[in-house]
């Protein structure tokens, strides 16, 4: 099963992040730079309080 959702997947990546798009419609996102990771996470934080673990 997983091999045919690779076949499927849309693939872009730079220097910042790598993003996977499957036909099923979920999008895997992998997030290169540990500052990008702190921020992201700031700003989830402040629309979801609560959400994150420390």
């Amino acid at each position: 099963m997983k091999e045919s959702y690779q076949r499927l997947a849309r693939a872009i990546e730079d220097e910042m992040f790598a993003m996977k798009y499957f036909q099923k419609g979920t999008v895997h996102i992998t997030v290169k730079r540990h500052d990008l990771v702190h921020k992201l996470n700031e700003i989830v934080a402040k629309h979801y309080p609560n959400m994150l673990g420390r």
